[in-house]
């Protein structure tokens, strides 16, 4: 899709696509290379240093993790869809730094503002979440405009539990150690450390 539109049609996705990148991955864009009448390239070039370029199949998994994400918000925002779309994204920030975490929210919550798209959104991640919050906190999202559902595991069934968000971006609700592991290991390495200089 991105390299027909790139070669032969009216650059709309692969243009939108690079304006999302710069907002949220400053210092990159893609680029197509038209090799001949069938084959292309889909390079992610460095802005700053001009001989850097890197072939998509060579750019790390997270990458590629992220384009077709980007690549469907480009077309959202090409032509929105008439009617309410609810797009489902497994695992969004999958094979991606912690750092891109929260970039992968904010890029999905405006796609929610622009458009008539809503996500159903599963994750792992903390920096998500935590992302999410804060634009409630910030009032850039209403906290009725947000549903968090932890999945709870008990005699072998599994069930969705709401839990709520407030206006400064609270919860109502969270189960024992979840999200507790980064904690956990700083306050175990702060009493190693401890017992050491005590020897």
């Amino acid at each position: 899709m991105i390299g027909y539109d790139a070669v032969r049609g009216r650059r709309q996705i692969i243009d939108k696509i690079n304006d999302l990148l710069s907002e949220h991955l400053p210092g990159w864009k893609f680029e197509v290379h038209s090799l001949d009448d069938r084959h292309f390239t889909l390079d992610l070039s460095a802005l700053t240093e001009k001989h850097v370029k890197v072939n998509l199949r060579d750019a790390g998994t997270g990458v590629a993790q992220l384009l077709p994400l980007l690549t469907q918000r480009a077309m959202d925002a090409a032509q929105s869809p008439q009617r309410p779309v609810l797009q489902v994204v497994e695992e969004p920030e999958l094979h991606l730094h912690p750092s891109a975490h929260a970039m992968v929210a904010d890029l999905l919550l405006r796609g929610s503002r622009e458009t008539a798209v809503r996500y159903l959104v599963e994750t792992h991640s903390e920096t998500f979440l935590l992302r999410l919050r804060r634009r409630v906190a910030e009032g850039e999202i209403a906290p009725e405009d947000l549903s968090i559902y932890f999945v709870e595991h008990s005699e072998g069934s599994a069930q969705a539990r709401r839990v709520g968000v407030d206006r400064l971006g609270n919860l109502d609700y969270w189960p024992t150690g979840v999200f507790s592991e980064d904690f956990e290991e700083a306050r175990a390495l702060t009493e190693a450390q401890s017992r050491s200089m005590e020897r």
